[in-house]
């Protein structure tokens, strides 16, 4: 059964682009749906995508809309809708990114739709759904999205997986930018409302060092489980820059497991911790130029901020959290104890079960190893917990 809507609503499809917004003429709906950029599907059009999502919005007798509108602390009816905008914002390898945008009153409220198409896609969007859930229910600050509802909906004459999640408004993509002459790096924030424009050196150190600070808070001590796999170039992680002031999200977390078997007891925790700080040193330095383009490596400039955020998330755990580890300064020491020779031994111990699956990651971080672990062996001498 449908959602009662305000009889004037509106219902309108659009495209993001980097100018704005590009309204779907009749035209364009008979387009056909890319199951993956590039890879057009054979009888599925943008018009059964568009009304895939706007079903599924307005099923269950407002149901899911309602539970949108909760995500806000929102008070409003459903019948006090004045407009949704249903607008394609990505094309990923396994689902396609919408921005739900629902007019209320005098705001406008913001939700992320995935949707899943071929079969693997689903199997990813659900994972995601059970691993957004679980980390969801965490002590401690949220830095991922909430779920407001998910459900396999028709999609023409398949079906699709889709989750309804928040949208993090004015959060935005970003890449590392490399000057091809220079070689000089700089943060690009895609910002499609004020413009694009370039981070100071002291906004991407807060940038990194967030990004750091957030993958170590989900780490957990009990089973050493992780939010694996993440890319910088996948665009995981969001940011708002106002004035000066960072703030950093994580738009998804697709999995979340043990890596490595480190087996248990306190010496467990120790070398489980030391192995994900190498992992992370590794993995906060990848990105690729736009996202998709050519492979860059983060400056070594960058590793303090590292660092800092991770024992920053360490701090911030009570020792009834976590009574196995003990003090930081001890962590720390042992971490200082390896020689430059040690962090290229442990490092690439750990390069194929944490970037099997990505094999240009994986030649990229071999090509550059002696110099990382170096760079990481100075700025670890260089630290003070």
């Amino acid at each position: 059964m449908g959602v009662a809507l305000d009889p004037a609503c509106f219902i309108r499809y659009a495209f993001s682009s980097p100018v704005g917004d590009i309204e779907m003429e009749e035209s364009d709906l008979h387009r056909p749906f890319l199951i993956a950029p590039g890879k057009p599907h054979p009888t599925l059009t943008l018009r059964d995508y568009f009304h895939t999502l706007e079903r599924f919005l307005l099923d269950r007798n407002g149901k899911r809309l309602s539970e949108a509108l909760r995500l806000h602390r929102s008070a409003e009816s459903t019948r006090e809708i004045k407009e949704i905008r249903i607008r394609s914002e990505k094309h990923g390898t396994f689902y396609h990114i919408a921005c739900i945008e629902i007019a209320v009153r005098d705001r406008t409220l913001k939700f992320a739709a995935g949707t899943a198409v071929t079969d693997i896609g689903m199997q990813c969007l659900c994972r995601e759904r059970e691993v957004l859930e679980r980390l969801g229910s965490m002590r401690g600050r949220a830095y991922l999205p909430r779920i407001a509802a998910s459900a396999e909906a028709p999609f023409g004459d398949s079906t699709a997986m889709v989750m309804l999640s928040e949208w993090f408004e004015d959060y935005h993509e970003w890449h590392l930018d490399e000057d091809e002459r220079t070689g000089n790096q700089r943060i690009l924030l895609w910002d499609g409302t004020t413009g694009d424009r370039y981070l100071s050196r002291a906004e991407a150190s807060q940038v990194y060092r967030q990004c750091a600070c957030i993958l170590t808070h989900y780490f957990d001590f009990s089973d050493f489980s992780q939010i694996h796999p993440w890319r910088h170039a996948s665009g995981d992680f969001v940011v708002r820059a106002r004035e000066g002031d960072i703030d950093v999200r994580l738009t998804t977390a697709r999995d979340y497991l043990p890596v490595m078997d480190f087996g248990k007891g306190d010496r467990a925790v120790y070398t489980a911790l030391v192995y994900f700080f190498l992992a992370l040193s590794v993995n906060m330095r990848l990105d690729r130029r736009n996202g998709v383009d050519d492979m860059l490596w983060a400056d070594e400039a960058l590793l303090p901020a590292i660092i800092d955020g991770f024992f920053e998330a360490l701090r911030a755990k009570s020792e009834a959290c976590v009574p196995a580890l003990g003090s930081l300064e001890s962590l720390h020491s042992l971490i200082g104890s390896f020689s430059a020779e040690d962090l290229h031994r442990l490092v690439e111990s750990l390069l194929v079960p944490y970037f099997e699956e990505d094999p240009e990651a994986l030649e990229a971080i071999r090509n550059r190893l002696e110099a990382h672990a170096h760079e990481l062996y100075a700025a670890v001498q260089a630290y003070r917990a």
